[in-house]
């Protein structure tokens, strides 16, 4: 005869109930399922922050090159007081972009004999304006009419995610429209 501290069949009935026991405990699992699936929802929750940012700083961009665009075509000359006027009302648009960080141009384009040269152009401090008489080859065909004249803005700005999640680095933000005077065949530029 054998002895035992523990009878086997005590000692089965206690392993049977325990398996069976830990099997139906579901104490804790919720929290377990949180721990796994809380990193991904705050990724997708910043990811999604940082998308939004970008496409709203985007639109900024283009409704900046549109308005500056509008309220050139409606003069009869473009003055240097226009110029102030027409880059302080753009730079008032970039509310969540530093406007300082803008580029920001206005041109005036004619087609003559179907090449495209730029008659005046102006731009704010952080870029360049075109040269006057200089070929713009870039124009997508039927926007400027054999003989008259467009006006051609162009917006540009480096953005950088102040998240910086999923975007790192920076991208550049840039559009550019165009549209015919409105008043008159051609917006002069008058320096005084």
């Amino acid at each position: 005869m054998k002895l035992s501290l523990f009878p086997s069949s005590l000692v089965q009935r206690a392993y049977r109930h325990g398996i069976r026991k830990a099997g139906s405990n579901e104490d804790g699992v919720s929290s377990i399922e949180f721990a796994l699936i809380a990193p991904f929802l705050l990724l997708l929750y910043f990811g999604g922050v940082e998308m939004s940012l970008l496409m709203l700083a985007d639109r900024q961009i283009t409704s900046t090159s549109a308005t500056m665009g509008d309220l050139t075509s409606r003069l009869l000359t473009f003055t240097n007081q226009d110029e102030i006027n027409v880059f302080r009302a753009s730079e008032a648009l970039l509310s969540t972009v530093d406007p300082r960080d803008a580029q920001l141009r206005v041109s005036s384009l004619a087609n003559n004999g179907g090449t495209i040269t730029v008659v005046w152009s102006e731009a704010n401090a952080n870029t360049t304006e075109l040269p006057i008489g200089s070929t713009v080859t870039d124009i997508p065909p039927g926007i400027v009419p054999d003989g008259g004249t467009i006006i051609m803005t162009e917006t540009e700005f480096e953005y950088t995610s102040e998240l910086g999640f999923f975007l790192k680095g920076t991208r550049t933000l840039q559009d550019r429209f165009f549209l015919r005077p409105r008043r008159t065949n051609s917006i002069p530029r008058i320096t005084s």
